[in-house]
């Protein structure tokens, strides 16, 4: 049977591709259509509170405000 210090090594290569077990790279994504930029900012606001560093992604279809727009 493989010891569970084994199988932990294994699955952390196979979620971050290497044997470095370096630190866990977050993002969050947010999808939206036509959403209020103050909801938009509520859903910005929630990911800036997370306890964990993260990325936050902002997927626009097809109608990104100017206030998210690049």
């Amino acid at each position: 049977m493989e010891s569970s210090q084994l199988k932990v090594t294994r699955w952390r290569k196979a979620l971050l591709g290497s044997d470095a077990g370096g630190p866990l790279r977050v993002a969050v994504v947010t999808p939206y259509f036509k959403e209020p930029e103050e909801i938009l900012g509520i859903c910005h606001r929630s990911v800036l509170d997370q306890s964990y560093a993260c990325t936050h992604i902002f997927v626009a279809d097809g109608f990104p405000p100017t206030a998210v727009a690049p």
